[in-house]
């Protein structure tokens, strides 16, 4: 069984890394075009071509890759639980990611400061709280919150209850992505409820 999730590791890899590629090719097939065709850009002559159709479908595939990531991680800790899931096991997982993240995090918004981006001492805040110093650093404050609830999450599933636990995940889940679908036609405002740190995958991990 072991094998077979760092494979699925491995695939959630290759997923991340296509789905970057999958956003410089949409980058080089709109906003580059004038580098190899003599057109202005931003230019969409390229909507609806096998190219852009090809790129349309990996990018809908490739987010899978979260969901992998967090499966893997909930193996693990159920599986490390059955000895007894206690704080100080959940701290030392918290602590190997949380203290390259905050490092990382603060060089990215010294980085950014310095070249003359504004970011307030509370946006400071709130960007190392929820990943927002860098736009792949949300998944960090996202299995954080997911080690922390499996104090919680882990006896409940090895209870007689865990088919509740798991309907009241797959609702979670549900709500998220509904969340998404009504950001596309603004039924929040300026208010988004599209966070991709928040523990709404819960029902993957």
């Amino acid at each position: 069984m072991t094998k077979r999730l760092f494979w699925l590791n491995g695939i959630a890899i290759l997923a991340v890394v296509l789905n970057h590629a999958v956003g410089w090719g949409f980058t080089a097939m709109f906003w580059w075009t004038d580098r190899y065709r003599d057109v202005a850009v931003p230019n969409f002559d390229a909507v609806g071509s096998p190219t852009y159709y090809i790129l349309v479908v990996l990018k809908q595939l490739t987010p899978i890759a979260v969901p992998i990531f967090l499966v893997v991680s909930g193996y693990f800790i159920g599986f490390a639980s059955r000895a007894g899931l206690n704080w100080k096991m959940i701290w030392a997982r918290l602590k190997s990611i949380l203290i390259p993240y905050l490092i990382w995090s603060v060089v990215t918004m010294g980085l950014d400061m310095a070249f003359g981006t504004q970011i307030s001492p509370l946006q400071f805040v709130v960007n190392l709280l929820s990943g927002n110093a860098s736009q792949i650093y949300y998944y960090v404050p996202l299995i954080s919150q997911l080690f922390v609830l499996s104090l919680v999450l882990v006896p409940l599933v090895r209870s007689e209850n865990w088919k509740k636990v798991l309907a009241a995940a797959a609702i979670l889940q549900a709500i998220m992505l509904a969340t998404n679908y009504l950001d596309i036609f603004n039924v929040f405002g300026d208010f988004s409820l599209d966070v991709d740190w928040f523990f709404g995958n819960l029902a993957f991990f």
